[in-house]
């Protein structure tokens, strides 16, 4: 009878170990798992069609599908001189990306690297989504002109 209730307890107490294992085996899994309406991806680009004076700032989730932003992104230009981006003018656009204005500051030539970061969304890396866009500002005869390219 002393047997059957040792043999007895230890199966309880296997059983209370596996069901351990199998919670921090589904808790590891979850890990690994992205849900689908969770942004991954920032995209951040200057609008060529308008002469480069609007920054889109685009969230996308791992299938690439746009996640709507809902809270305030950064976004900043690393040469003021040349470019400035007007943080306080956040506009919401209908496919749930959102735009900045540029201004190029008259008479500069020269590179802004305009980046916009969310630091609520964090990526594969645990750090914040961030993404860009390069301004080039230079003089055409006499004018201020644009050009943009895009960082990768």
């Amino acid at each position: 009878m002393h047997d059957e209730r040792h043999c007895e307890r230890e199966r309880h107490e296997l059983v209370e170990v596996i069901e351990r294992l199998f919670h921090v085996i589904d808790r590891l899994l979850s890990l690994g798992t992205v849900p689908a309406n969770l942004a991954v991806i920032l995209k951040g680009k200057l609008n060529m069609a308008q002469n480069a004076t609007k920054f889109t700032v685009t969230e996308l989730d791992s299938a690439e599908n746009i996640v709507p932003i809902n809270r305030p992104i950064n976004v900043s230009s690393d040469n003021p001189a040349v470019a400035t981006v007007d943080q306080s003018q956040q506009t919401a656009n209908p496919d749930g990306s959102v735009s900045f204005p540029v201004t190029s500051v008259a008479g500069a030539t020269g590179v802004a690297n305009i980046v916009a970061t969310d630091p609520a969304a964090l990526g594969p890396d645990g750090l914040p989504l961030a993404g860009g866009d390069v301004d080039n500002v230079g003089p055409v005869q006499g004018a201020v002109a644009k050009v943009v390219g895009v960082l990768s």
